[in-house]
């Protein structure tokens, strides 16, 4: 009975952490490739709406690694700001113990706490992983930054372009809304899915749902 209420309290607490203190942002809006100049100008329009708090470009993309006990494919979401100086009002980037701030340089990556356990890499080892065209990445890591859920990768424009090929150009945006419910931040996500330059919008409200869900389980199993 101890542990089960030790478990529940701690998912429970896990949610008010990753949503309220870490993850700021309600949205990522990501863009199509070959958008035009018109639908370009589009979203640029929605995210001036007085809807929306604060908003920032980003690089967002999709990398891979296998690992883990199973040698399982792991995905991970990399996020790379157009400017390192901003990123806070989005994101908290720390060391969970230590609670001592993070900062993306032109040295390293930051990678959360869940996927640096899977390779069993810290601060100053490498890691390797693949883009989404296969190709494979070399990166340096500089820190962990507590994170609950998911697998992500945090690195400068700077240090971006020094891994890829690529020269670093946005391709998302991190949007943070004046309502941030999650009826709003559907209606909004919505809204985003109408011009034909949008790809594909992340809700946070996904994950929180799935831990309410869990949360709830248990609530009754206890």
């Amino acid at each position: 009975i101890f542990a089960g209420f030790s478990v529940q309290l701690s998912i429970s607490g896990v949610k008010d952490r990753q949503f309220g203190d870490i993850m700021k942002y309600d949205l990522i809006v990501a863009e199509a490739a070959g958008m035009s100049e018109g639908q370009h100008d589009e979203i640029d329009l929605m995210l001036a709406s007085d809807d929306i708090a604060l908003h920032m470009p980003i690089r967002y993309e999709t990398l891979t690694k296998i690992a883990g006990r199973n040698g399982d494919r792991q995905e991970m979401t990399m996020i790379v700001p157009e400017r390192t100086d901003g990123l806070a009002d989005y994101v908290t980037l720390c060391e969970r113990r230590s609670g001592k701030e993070l900062s993306l340089d032109g040295d390293g990556c930051l990678i959360s706490e869940r996927l640096a356990r899977l390779p069993d890499v810290g601060a100053g080892d490498t890691i390797t992983v693949n883009d989404a065209e296969g190709n494979e990445l070399t990166l340096t890591v500089s820190g962990i930054t507590e994170m609950y859920t998911g697998h992500f990768v945090f690195m400068s424009a700077d240090y971006y372009e020094s891994v890829s090929s690529d020269i670093f150009l946005p391709n998302a945006h991190l949007i943070t809304l004046c309502d941030g419910s999650a009826d709003n931040a559907k209606a909004e996500a919505s809204s985003f899915m109408e011009p034909g330059g949008v790809k594909g919008v992340v809700q946070n409200t996904t994950m929180i749902n799935q831990i309410d869900t869990i949360v709830g389980a248990l609530n009754r199993i206890m």
